[in-house]
């Protein structure tokens, strides 16, 4: 399983939002095994809500960025979770395509 850690900003995270989170990115390691560790931090903006993750690899240089807004905490973890699993598997394709 995927180390997932969660930051606020301007924003407590209540337990049932953990858990959500824990969920959402928990599970992306499936689609890069070597992935090691999920960053996400929650931004409370004028009624609005930013979620910002960073996914760092096990061996690799690279890391998956993504960020979205919106006008809930759980939409906007939803759609942050599903940019990196995107990323993710656009990132496995392109390995298959070399081997």
């Amino acid at each position: 399983m995927l180390d997932v850690t969660l930051h606020g900003d301007h924003f407590k995270i209540s337990k049932h939002v953990d858990d959500f989170t824990q969920e959402k990115f928990g599970g992306l390691d499936k689609y890069q095994p070597d992935a090691k560790s999920v960053k996400v931090t929650i931004r409370h903006e004028a009624d609005r809500y930013k979620v910002l993750a960073e996914l760092h690899h096990d061996h690799l240089d690279t890391v998956v960025n993504a960020h979205t807004t919106e006008d809930t905490v759980y939409e906007a973890l939803k759609k942050c979770s599903e940019l990196v699993r995107k990323q993710l598997r656009r990132q496995h394709s392109k390995q298959v395509k070399k081997h």
